[in-house]
C-alpha cells in the first residue's frame, strides 16, 4: 500500500498588541493608579485568495470580519465577573481600527522555511480607553454567536469560554472564530495566568487561536510498480464535530457530522470509468513525487472544528500491521468480525480517499474503486487529539501494487451491496422522516429506491454490470432503472405501486360472512368444545373469560373459572399471587362467596353449586321478526317447536368428566354480530323493583359473535412501544366490537415481492413489503370496570339514550343503563360498597354496575366558580388484571381470572400504548404524537369518530381506535354523550402509582382541549372503559 509521512503545523496565531499610551511620569511596576489609560491594539490578515471553485481555499478562514473585547474584574469575593458594560466591539468608527502585516514569530510555533505554513500573520491596531486596575481580558474575533448571546451567559471566564459554537455547513468562510487573552508579556503565550494589568508604563499582549484546524492532502507515488496508478476521485472529511467550545477543548461532541469534500474530477457528475478520467483529472503512478504545493498556505483544504479524542499508550493503534507481521491486524469491510471500526475511536474524525486503482501490470491486472482511511492526531499511532489552530498535512505515500499495510484500506475482491427497502403503506407510499420535528412530520413518497453497488476494490477490480429479476410476488410493482447513482458503481432501482393494486382486496360484511360460515356443530349432543382448539370433545387446553363465535352451530365451555386452566394444565398464578403484599394487593382471588379460589374447577370450591344457565343479557336481534336471536337462546325454547329444541343455555352437569359445562346455539338463519353473557347460577333469576332481573351467579363468560376473514398475521398488528425492544400484538378491533348493519370493512392484504439482484458472480435477494391494512368503521363496543370480567353494553350513536338496545334474560327488548350496585339516591350513599368490599357481589350480580362510595366537595381545580360534585372514595385492588405487580414495570403482566380478554388474549400494560407518543407519555404536543392525520388517510376510508396511530416511527402501518366516550363510574352509569366521537379511551392493566382509586388508561382525542395523547392517562376504575387487548404469549394450538 503505502507509508505515511505528515506534518503539523500551529495554523495563523492572529497578534493583538496593546500599548498604553499617556502623557504622565513613569509608574513602578507593581504601582497601579486610578484613573484611565488609552491602549492601542494592531491585526493584520492576508486577503482571501480562492483556488478551486468547488473547494475552501488553504486561507478561507483568515480575514477578521469582527472583533470584540469581553472583560472581567474582581468582586467583593475575589470572584472574576463580567464588568458593566465589558462586552465591547471593536470597530473602525469607534476605535480607530486599522491594520498592518507582521512577521510570525509566536513563541510556541516557529515555522521552518520549507514547511509551506504561515510565515506571516495579522495585527490589527485600535484604540480604547479604560480604568486602570488588574482584569482579565478576552479577544473572540469572527464570531455572531459573542454578539447575541447575553450578558449572563458569559459572566464568567468560564461560561465565555464554554460558549457553544455551531459549524456553518453552507459557507466555510463563517467558521472563522478564534479566541485569546491578553497578557502583559507577550512571550507568556500558553501561560495559566489570563490576569493583565491595564495602567501607565504597561505592555498588553494577545495571541488568539481559531477554533478550527484544517486538513491538506498529498500524494506520492513513487514506490508504485510500473503500470499501476490512482486516480483520486475526492477527499472528505469525516465525523467533524458540530457544536465547539469557543474557548475549552471540544472532548465531548455530541453531534458529528460529514465534512466538505475535494474532488479531483472536473464537471459535476462522478466518472464512470477509467476513460473518462485519464487525462482530465489527478493520477498517481511510479514518476510522481511528492508535490506540495498540494500543502501550500491556499491549496485546497478541509476544515473542522477541534476533536480531542485523547492520546497516550491506552488508545488503540492506528497502524494497520502494528505488530509488523506483515498483515492486517484487522481486515475487512464493516459488518465482518474480523473488521476494526474507527480504530475504536467512534467519535474520532477521519479523512476518507476515494480513488479508482488501476495495474495494467502483467503481475496484477484490473481496476476498481478503493477507499483509503486515516483517524485524524498528532501522530500516526496513537494520538486522536485533532487539535485547534492546526494545519494536519497528510502524504499517502503509495507502494508496490497500492494495498499494501499502512492507511486502513476498505477492500475486497468484489463488493455487491443492495440496501434494504423499507416497507410500503397499505396507500403504496413511503416514509420520508424530516427530523426537524420530534415525530419526523408527515410526509410520503410514491417511490421506493433500492440502490445496488457492485464493483471490485483492490486487486482486478472492474466496475460490474447488474441485473436483477422479480422471483416471486413483484406483479403490483413497476421500476425504473436509474445508472449510474450518486456514484460511477451505483445503479438506483426507482419501484412504485400500481394504481389498480391500491384498492380494497376485500370489503368484508361481518353479518354476511357470518351467514355464509361453516357450522361447528349441527349435532346437539357432540356440541362444539370451545376449550380445545380443535374442538375436541371433553378436553380442555385454554380457558377464559370471553370465547369468540365465529359460526353458527352447538357450542360448550367448561365450569372454570377464567384462565385457571392454560395449556392443559392447572394455572395457578391466575388466581394465587405471590411477590407482593399490603392493603392494595388481592394475594388470593375470590369467587361470588368472597373466599379465595381454591381450584380452577367451580365445582370444586366449597359452596358452589351449580344448577342452571342463564342468559343474563345480549345485544342482538333478529331484525324481520323482531325476535331475539342470532347469538344464543333465552333460558326457554325460542321459536320452532318445544319438543325439537332444547334450551339453550343449558347447564350440562356431566360434561368434562363431571367438571360440568354450558352448553349453547347459535342458529344459523339468524346468527349476526352481537355480544351476550351466559352465567352459572345456583338458581333462577328474580326481578327486582325496577323491572331488572337480579341474578345469583357462581360465575359468567362472555360471548362474542364476529368473523373476520383475514389472514392469520393480520389478526393482530404489532405496535412497538416507545422502548424499542418491546412489542405488542394487538387485536385489529376493542373487546366485543361490532360493526353496524351493512357495514363493510376494507382489508388490503399485504403484499410481497421478492427480487434478487445479481452482478458477476454475487446474488442478492430482497423483500419488497405493502403492508396489511384494515379500515374499521366506528361501530360500537362494550364497556368494561377496570378490573371486572364482565361487559356492559354498548353506547350506539343516534339512539334517544344512547345505549345499543339490548335484550334480557326473558328476551325482552331493554335500552336502559344497568342497574347499579347500590340505590343511586344520595339516601343510599352509607350502603355503597368499594371494590374490595363488592368483589363477590359483582361475581353474583354481573348484570350490576358498581356505583362506589362517593364523597360531595368543591372542586378545587375549578378557580372561576364555587363548583361542587361527587368524587369517587372507592379502594381497589392493584393487581386485579395484573397478576405480575412488583416493582417492575418493563415486565410483561400475567393474566389474571378477572381478565375480560378471550383464550390467547389479555388486558395489555401500559407500556403498549407508549409507542404513540415520541416522549412514551401524555402530550399535548402534536410533534410528539405519531398519529395518522386524516389528510393522510385514503380517500374513501372511514375517519368519523376514528383516531388512528402508527405502529412504529417508520410509519409503514397503523392501528385504529374509535372515539367511543365511557361509562361514567357515578350519574346513573350514562354514558358521557358530549365525548362520544371526540375523546376515546382503552384500559390498561395497572394502578397509577399503585394508587386505591386511579387506574391506567389510553386517552386520545383530535379535538377535544386542540387533541392529545395520553397513554399514561389514569382515572377511577369504576369508570365504564373499552379494552383493546393484546396477545399473551404461547398458547397451544391457539
Amino acid at each position: 500500500m503505502k507509508s505515511f509521512v505528515k506534518f503539523i503545523v500551529s495554523i495563523l496565531a492572529s497578534a493583538l498588541l496593546l500599548v498604553s499610551c499617556v502623557d504622565e511620569k513613569f509608574y513602578t511596576d507593581d504601582y497601579i493608579p486610578d484613573g484611565v489609560s488609552e491602549f492601542t491594539a494592531t491585526v493584520d490578515f492576508k486577503a482571501f485568495t480562492p483556488a478551486l471553485e468547488t473547494r475552501a481555499a488553504g486561507d478561507a478562514i483568515k480575514e477578521i470580519n469582527s472583533l470584540w473585547l469581553v472583560i472581567y474584574e474582581q468582586d467583593g469575593n475575589g470572584a472574576w465577573k463580567l464588568e458593566k458594560d465589558g462586552k465591547i466591539e471593536i470597530t473602525a468608527a469607534d476605535h480607530q481600527l486599522t491594520t498592518s502585516i507582521a512577521d510570525n514569530t509566536r513563541p510556541d510555533d516557529v515555522p521552518q522555511p520549507d514547511s509551506q505554513t504561515e510565515t506571516r500573520t495579522g495585527r490589527a491596531s485600535f484604540r480604547l480607553r479604560h480604568k486602570n486596575g488588574q482584569y482579565k481580558v478576552y479577544a473572540v474575533a469572527n464570531c455572531d454567536t459573542i454578539s447575541k448571546v447575553e450578558g449572563t451567559k458569559i459572566d464568567t471566564p468560564e461560561k465565555l469560554k464554554s460558549l457553544q459554537l455551531t459549524w456553518n455547513t453552507k459557507d466555510i468562510h463563517k467558521n472563522a472564530e478564534m479566541f485569546g487573552f491578553f497578557t502583559n508579556d507577550k512571550d507568556k503565550f500558553g501561560s495559566d495566568d489570563e490576569s493583565v494589568t491595564i495602567g501607565p508604563n504597561r505592555e498588553l499582549h494577545a495571541w488568539i487561536r481559531r477554533t478550527a484546524s484544517k486538513v491538506t492532502v498529498a500524494f506520492n507515488g513513487e514506490g508504485l510498480h510500473d503500470g499501476v496508478s490512482i486516480y483520486p476521485l475526492t477527499v472528505s472529511i469525516k465525523d467533524i464535530p458540530l457544536h465547539c467550545p469557543l474557548g475549552s477543548d471540544n472532548t465531548e461532541p455530541d453531534v458529528l457530522i460529514d465534512g466538505e469534500m475535494i474532488k479531483y474530477y472536473e464537471g459535476d457528475t462522478p466518472p464512470t470509468d477509467i476513460s473518462s478520467i485519464v487525462g482530465n483529472g489527478l493520477v498517481i503512478n511510479k514518476e510522481t513525487s511528492v508535490n506540495m504545493s498540494l500543502h501550500a498556505e491556499t491549496a485546497p483544504a478541509l476544515y473542522f472544528y477541534e476533536n480531542m479524542q485523547g492520546s497516550g499508550e491506552d488508545m488503540p493503534d492506528k497502524r494497520q500491521d502494528a505488530n509488523g507481521d506483515k498483515t492486517l491486524d484487522h481486515p475487512g469491510l464493516p459488518g465482518d468480525d474480523t473488521y476494526r471500526l474507527k480504530d475504536d475511536v467512534p467519535y474520532g474524525t477521519y479523512i476518507e480517499v476515494q480513488a479508482i486503482w488501476r495495474s495494467t501490470n502483467t503481475e496484477r491486472q484490473g481496476s476498481g474503486i478503493v477507499k483509503y482511511r486515516f483517524m485524524l492526531g498528532k501522530d500516526v499511532i496513537k494520538d486522536y487529539d485533532a487539535e485547534r489552530n492546526y494545519h494536519y498535512k497528510l502524504t499517502m505515500n503509495f507502494k508496490n501494487f497500492a494495498n499494501d499495510v499502512d492507511w486502513h484500506i476498505d477492500y475486497r475482491e468484489q463488493t455487491f451491496e443492495v440496501s434494504e427497502p423499507q416497507p410500503f403503506n397499505y396507500q403504496g407510499k413511503v416514509f420520508v422522516p424530516d427530523k426537524s420535528w420530534p415525530n419526523l412530520k408527515h410526509e410520503f413518497s410514491d417511490t421506493l429506491t433500492v440502490t445496488v453497488a457492485s464493483y471490485i476494490e483492490g486487486n482486478d477490480g472492474t466496475i460490474q454490470p447488474v441485473n436483477y429479476e422479480i422471483l416471486s410476488g413483484g406483479e403490483w410493482l413497476e421500476c425504473k432503472r436509474i445508472a449510474p447513482g450518486d456514484h460511477p458503481y451505483e445503479v438506483k432501482y426507482k419501484f412504485t405501486v400500481k394504481k389498480d393494486v391500491l384498492k380494497p382486496d376485500k370489503e368484508i360484511d361481518i353479518n354476511q360472512e357470518l351467514k355464509a360460515a361453516t357450522s361447528k356443530s349441527d349435532d346437539i349432543n357432540k356440541p362444539y368444545n370451545l376449550a380445545d382448539p380443535n374442538g375436541t370433545p371433553d378436553n380442555i387446553v385454554c380457558t377464559a373469560n370471553c370465547y369468540m363465535i365465529d359460526a353458527p352451530g352447538w357450542y360448550i365451555f367448561p365450569l372454570v373459572y377464567g384462565n385457571a386452566i392454560h395449556n392443559g394444565t392447572v394455572n395457578e398464578s391466575s388466581y394465587k399471587s405471590t411477590g407482593s403484599s399490603g392493603d392494595s394487593f388481592l394475594s388470593s382471588f375470590v369467587n361470588h362467596l368472597g373466599n379465595p379460589i381454591t381450584s380452577p374447577y367451580i365445582k370444586e370450591n366449597t359452596g358452589c353449586n351449580p344448577q342452571v344457565a342463564c342468559l343474563v343479557w345480549m345485544d342482538t336481534y333478529d331484525d324481520l321478526s323482531n325476535n331475539p336471536g342470532g347469538i344464543i337462546r333465552p333460558h326457554f325454547t325460542w321459536g320452532g317447536a318445544a319438543d325439537k329444541i332444547e334450551e339453550s343455555p343449558k347447564y350440562m352437569p356431566n360434561a368434562y368428566g363431571g367438571k360440568g359445562g354450558i352448553r349453547f346455539y347459535v342458529d344459523p338463519q339468524r346468527i349476526k354480530q352481537g355480544n351476550a353473557v351466559i352465567a352459572i347460577c345456583d338458581k333462577a333469576p328474580t326481578t327486582n323493583s325496577n323491572a331488572f332481573y337480579q341474578f345469583d351467579a357462581i360465575w359468567s363468560w362472555h360471548i362474542w359473535v364476529t368473523r373476520l376473514d383475514v389472514k392469520e398475521k393480520d389478526k393482530t398488528i404489532e405496535v412497538t412501544a416507545h422502548d424499542p425492544s418491546r412489542k405488542f400484538e394487538f387485536m385489529p378491533m376493542n373487546l366485543g366490537w361490532c360493526s353496524e348493519d351493512g357495514e363493510k370493512i376494507k382489508y388490503y392484504e399485504e403484499r410481497v415481492a421478492e427480487i434478487k439482484f445479481s452482478s458477476g458472480g454475487k446474488n442478492e435477494t430482497v423483500k419488497i413489503v405493502k403492508k396489511s391494512h384494515i379500515a374499521f368503521t366506528y361501530g360500537n363496543n362494550p364497556y368494561y370496570q377496570w378490573g371486572r370480567k364482565d361487559p356492559f353494553i354498548a353506547a350506539k350513536k343516534g339512539e334517544a339514550d344512547n345505549n345499543k338496545p339490548w335484550y334480557n334474560y326473558a328476551g325482552v327488548r331493554d335500552g336502559r343503563n344497568p342497574p347499579r350496585l347500590t340505590n343511586d339516591s344520595p339516601d343510599y350513599d352509607s350502603e355503597r360498597l368499594t371494590t374490595r368490599q363488592a368483589l363477590g357481589h359483582l361475581i353474583r350480580h354481573p348484570e350490576t354496575w358498581h356505583n362506589p362510595p362517593r364523597e360531595w366537595k368543591k372542586d378545587e381545580t375549578v378557580t372561576d366558580r364555587d363548583y361542587w360534585r361527587y368524587f369517587s372514595k372507592n379502594e381497589s385492588y392493584s393487581n386485579l388484571w395484573e397478576g405480575r405487580q412488583g416493582k417492575d414495570h418493563t415486565a410483561q403482566t400475567l393474566k389474571t381470572v378477572y381478565d375480560p380478554s378471550p383464550v390467547g388474549y389479555q388486558v395489555c400494560h401500559y407500556n403498549a400504548f407508549s409507542g404513540f407518543t415520541t416522549t412514551g407519555d401524555n402530550t399535548g404536543w402534536e410533534p410528539e404524537w405519531y398519529d395518522v392525520r386524516t389528510e393522510n388517510i385514503m380517500s374513501g376510508n372511514p375517519t368519523e369518530g376514528l383516531y388512528e396511530f402508527y405502529t412504529n416511527p417508520e410509519k409503514n402501518q397503523s392501528i385504529i381506535f374509535p372515539m367511543s366516550s365511557y361509562r361514567d363510574w357515578d350519574s346513573y352509569a350514562y354514558i358521557a354523550d358530549t365525548e362520544l366521537m371526540i375523546i376515546g379511551y382503552s384500559w390498561a392493566a395497572g394502578n397509577a402509582r399503585n394508587d386505591d382509586n386511579y387506574a391506567y388508561n389510553f386517552m386520545f382525542s383530535r379535538k377535544d382541549k386542540n387533541g392529545y395523547i395520553r397513554p399514561k392517562d389514569s382515572f377511577y376504575p369504576t369508570d365504564g372503559m373499552p379494552v383493546r387487548p393484546v396477545r399473551n404469549g404461547s398458547h397451544t394450538g391457539y
